[in-house]
């Protein structure tokens, strides 16, 4: 009498194919938590966005009296709106006391909600106690609205 093996090779072939297909659905979950994270940071630490806030500061330099002024009475004041051809860009001058930002410190301006996202992000993730004032620049993409790009920039008091 022969005994048949071949149900045990399945039961062996099912277990297996059931160990590595766990083990790679963990991978793809938490690959896709690193990605997710990696693109918010991509996108709220933009180098051309910095950029082009390091411009705004020079820019502004001779007129910071003014400009901070504003700031402190409205705790906020918008340098400036740009719409060119790629992009709209809206920066914000911040005055925050040598406090973290708040939340809602642009109140209800018309701005796009990522950005509201953006400030709530830099509430828990930056610690700006060390400036009084802070630029925030919004680049968002002209042919996709939601492809939105931010930076911040502390501005010392001797400008």
């Amino acid at each position: 009498m022969k005994l048949d093996k071949n149900g045990f090779m399945m039961a062996e072939v099912i277990v297996v194919s059931a160990i590595i297909l766990t083990f790679l659905a963990g991978i793809f979950i938490s690959y896709n938590k690193i990605y997710k994270v990696y693109m918010t940071r991509l996108s709220y630490y933009d180098t051309a966005a910095l950029y082009r806030l390091d411009l705004y500061r020079d820019y502004y330099a001779d007129a910071w009296v003014t400009k901070k002024s504003e700031a402190v009475s409205n705790k906020f004041t918008e340098l400036a709106y740009i719409d060119n051809n790629r992009y709209n860009e809206k920066v914000f001058l911040i005055y925050n006391n040598e406090s973290n930002l708040s939340a809602n410190v642009l109140g209800n301006t018309k701005i796009h909600p990522t950005y509201k996202d953006y400030i709530s992000y830099m509430v828990d993730a930056v610690d700006l106690t060390n400036s009084d004032y802070v630029l925030i620049i919004e680049r968002c993409n002209k042919l996709d609205e939601d492809d939105c790009r931010y930076a911040y920039l502390e501005v010392p008091d001797e400008t």
